[in-house]
């Protein structure tokens, strides 16, 4: 189903980022595949278990680095990067909420055409943010976090502490991932539990 993806090595800490990219775009191309494959009549309920997972994760993401990566950090870009993460809520409500509309009345030509248009207007925002962030946000957090800090917002990305099941985010990466990658994302959790307070 997912094609796994070569990632760069992990030099410092904060680029476990792009294994969550990397999937954040899998999870994308997948949802558009399958709303182009969609046949007339269909409920598509494949879709929109495939848009849960997306929407779920990508909205988790943003909400985590806008709270642990950005917050405090004083320069324009950051506010970009927040104000990019609102602009995908907004899309990501606006399919949510044309999603009823499909499954009472099942997929036609037309109502295909709409979701594709609003698929690849979320994948296309999603995949521009995605890109920004690891040309300008990435390079800060490089230079002006410690490696103990980007280990702190590596372990937000990765752990869901407010969920019942904090692992979640980590097992949904696993498809995405070689295990070799899975373990050091796990590692890297792991030594976060370790450092000082």
């Amino acid at each position: 189903m997912f094609m796994q993806a070569a990632l760069p090595p992990f030099d410092h800490p904060i680029d476990a980022m792009y294994a969550i990219h990397e999937a954040l775009r899998a999870e994308a191309a997948y949802a558009e595949t399958l709303v182009r494959n969609l046949p007339v009549g269909d409920a598509c309920e494949e879709f929109q278990q495939a848009f849960v997972r997306w929407a779920i994760a990508l909205e988790y993401h943003a909400v985590t680095e806008d709270r642990y990566m950005t917050a405090d950090v004083d320069r324009p870009v950051a506010r970009t990067n927040e104000e990019e993460h609102q602009h995908l809520t907004v899309l990501l409500g606006d399919l949510q909420a044309f999603l009823p509309t499909l499954a009472a009345e099942g997929i036609t030509a037309r109502s295909r055409r709409h979701l594709l248009g609003k698929v690849v207007e979320l994948r296309v925002a999603q995949d521009d943010h995605l890109e920004e962030e690891e040309e300008r946000i990435l390079p800060v957090l490089r230079e002006y976090r410690s490696q103990a800090q980007q280990q702190e917002i590596a372990q937000h990305l990765l752990v869901d502490q407010a969920s019942q099941n904090p692992g979640w985010v980590l097992a949904w990466l696993a498809p995405y991932i070689t295990a070799e990658e899975h373990q050091r994302l796990t590692a890297l959790t792991a030594q976060h539990a370790t450092l000082p307070a």
